[in-house]
């Protein structure tokens, strides 16, 4: 929605640049409550992030176009300043190519992932479908991400070893536990009990419009994408970091981005 206290023109611009962000990044739009894009997840190919610069630049050469108005107030020539910083700064982080060879047990794989249900809500049957569908997409972003960092190891890109190791033990970890006690399944367990607080404390339950047959079909898709979809693509992505990244990696005494060619 555009701020109605900026010059109309700059205000669309401010408005499409927080949708593309969203939009190229929908785990954060998730994270910072909106929620249009619980459903979808980022693409992590050279493909999405090529198609993502293009939409930023274009956005950047709006910004050149503004034709800056000297009646302009000091708020919108601050959110001129902060939109050309801020797509400048995106559109470097693509260009970095850090996406290409990066391995991050911090905020990349496996942690982005298992940190989902910690932020993304499930209140109604409508948000149950779309972390179904969510869910659902994630092994191919498990496969699309490995894919990734193959082309980055063909292309002379590869992380640090230090970072591989932790990141492998984090997967080996995650694919020794039951499937009921992975991060991914908890949200079932979350929506049962707020059901049942709701009803022994007698208020409005935020859960009314849940009937069995939406927990049951809820239960079963989580548990599916788990079973048949995430944890085969873990274990994939496993493989892939132990069998070819990690023999491959950079050395310990090697670990900044000074290293990398």
């Amino acid at each position: 929605m555009a701020d109605p206290t900026l010059p109309a023109p700059l205000a669309r611009l401010a408005a499409d640049y927080w949708d593309t962000v969203l939009e190229l990044d929908p785990m954060l739009a998730t994270a910072v409550g909106d929620r249009r894009f619980d459903a979808l997840l980022p693409d992590p190919t050279p493909e999405g992030r090529g198609a993502g610069r293009e939409r930023l630049t274009s956005l950047e050469a709006r910004l050149a176009d503004l034709p800056l108005d000297a009646a302009w107030d000091a708020e919108a020539r601050i959110t001129c300043a902060t939109l050309a910083e801020s797509l400048h700064a995106d559109i470097a982080t693509i260009d970095s190519g850090l996406a290409a060879w990066n391995v991050d047990p911090v905020d990349g794989l496996p942690t982005s992932l298992l940190n989902l249900p910690d932020y993304q809500l499930v209140e109604t049957p409508a948000d149950g479908t779309a972390m179904v569908v969510r869910w659902r997409a994630i092994a191919e972003y498990l496969d699309r991400s490995t894919g990734t960092l193959r082309r980055g190891l063909a292309g002379g890109l590869v992380a640090s070893a230090p970072t591989v190791e932790r990141t492998i033990d984090m997967v080996a970890t995650l694919l020794a536990e039951p499937d009921e006690d992975w991060p991914l399944l908890a949200p079932i367990a979350a929506v049962t009990a707020s059901a049942a607080a709701d009803a022994v404390a007698g208020g409005k339950p935020r859960t009314a419009a849940w009937t069995t047959a939406d927990h049951e079909r809820f239960a079963a898709g989580l548990r599916d994408a788990v079973a048949n979809d995430i944890r085969p693509a873990f274990a994939r992505l496993h493989a892939a970091l132990t069998d070819e990244i990690l023999p491959a990696a950079r050395s310990a005494d090697r670990p900044g981005m000074g290293h990398v060619p």
